[in-house]
């Protein structure tokens, strides 16, 4: 009976770990995508060369 528990238990934790893991994972990705099409900083007023480059 206590075996069937322990088993049990560590079945769930395994499960609850793998989805933790694949729902990071989603995140992360998700984050990368909304970088990567972020739009680029506009620059408004009189600017150096060497202002724009250090940015």
């Amino acid at each position: 009976m206590q075996e069937q528990i322990n088993e049990k238990t560590v079945a769930i934790s395994i499960k609850t770990a793998r989805l933790t893991a694949e729902v990071l994972q989603k995140a992360v990705k998700k984050l990368l995508d909304a970088r990567k099409h972020k739009t680029p900083k506009e620059y408004k007023g009189k600017q150096t060369l060497k202002c724009r480059t250090a940015n």
